[in-house]
């Protein structure tokens, strides 16, 4: 994942170790230790001097890259799959195979909400620009929060989802599902409640990640047989 000015790149995996990399410089920053498992997810917060992982080991670790230090936090009963940051910076929310998404303070690094109602493994969360947190996972519904109260104001169903993307204006939200029965995959872009969303399907093809373009005119998905796709998400159809 790329920090707000691209300029930076966090990445980590099974050695359990998140490493930051200058992306100009193609040189790498720090490298990030103190999970003992995979890492599954890695978020900057927006000003790009901390970064988050989350990882199997049920742990979500803070790192501040003037500081070799590491902060901890445990909450979650089974492995962490995914974590962001909100936009203003104040808040980290995680989603994990306990079948919760947790929300934490950021400023004070205590838990603030923990959000229920998903039936399996949330496997992405996201917020919007207004706020709103997104979550989806292997129940194939994505649910949105408010945090201000906490409560569940909007709900969809797709497939299995995996992979969620904000577009950069923070009004749309991308998400990567399947529905393995059909053997279908599909790629599906959601605006406000009331506007129909826009989906793209593909038979026989197991995606695994999406982005949404600066305007969210463009959608490329990418997917296990090593192909990305580009889509002109106004008409449906396959442009690249």
């Amino acid at each position: 994942v790329y920090s707000a000015d691209g300029r930076l790149l966090a990445f980590a995996g099974a050695d359990a170790v998140t490493r930051v990399w200058d992306a100009q410089a193609n040189s790498e920053v720090r490298g990030f230790r103190g999970h003992t498992d995979w890492v599954t997810s890695v978020a900057f917060t927006p000003d790009g001097k901390g970064v988050y992982s989350a990882g199997v080991d049920r742990a979500v670790r803070a790192f501040d890259l003037g500081r070799q230090e590491a902060a901890a936090t445990a909450g979650h009963t089974q492995p962490v799959r995914c974590a962001a940051v909100s936009r203003d910076g104040k808040y980290l929310a995680t989603g994990a195979e306990d079948r919760t998404v947790k929300v934490w303070e950021l400023a004070t690094g205590k838990e603030v909400a923990t959000l229920t109602g998903a039936t399996d493994t949330v496997n992405a969360v996201a917020f919007a620009a207004d706020g709103t947190l997104v979550a989806t996972g292997d129940d194939g519904r994505v649910r949105w929060w408010t945090l201000s109260p906490v409560r569940e104001v909007r709900a969809a169903q797709t497939g299995r989802a995996f992979n969620l993307s904000v577009a950069p204006d923070g009004k749309r939200v991308a998400v990567v599902w399947t529905r393995r029965d059909e053997k279908t995959s599909g790629f599906e872009v959601f605006a406000g409640p009331d506007d129909p969303p826009v989906q793209v399907t593909e038979k026989g093809r197991d995606l695994s990640c999406a982005l949404l373009s600066a305007d969210a005119t463009l959608g490329l998905t990418g997917g296990f047989d090593g192909v990305v796709r580009v889509w002109d998400l106004t008409t449906g159809e396959k442009v690249g």
